[in-house]
């Protein structure tokens, strides 16, 4: 949890552009941090960043809201949280 916020924090501290990520449209792994799935649609209003339980990994939070996220027009950030950080479904 800790990873995740301090994610959140780094991007939105460092003013990264989101609508200038290179793939817009397509889900990119390992964007910005390890394991983590990111998508951005060609204009995005808004981030939704997405945390999973100790029952699945950041891949299924990803796909449980990804459609959700595109219809709303929505990036959408699910941070993994690394088990050698106490995360014990990751």
């Amino acid at each position: 949890m800790k990873t995740a916020v301090a994610v959140l924090v780094l991007l939105v501290a460092s003013g990264r552009d989101l609508a200038a990520t290179p793939q817009q449209g397509a889900p990119q792994r390992n964007a910005p941090c390890r394991d983590c799935w990111l998508l951005v649609p060609q204009h995005p209003v808004g981030l939704l960043v997405v945390l999973h339980g100790d029952d699945a990994g950041a891949s299924s939070a990803f796909l449980d809201w990804r459609d959700a996220a595109r219809h709303a027009g929505l990036a959408l950030l699910a941070p993994q949280c690394p088990s050698d950080r106490g995360c014990t479904g990751s």
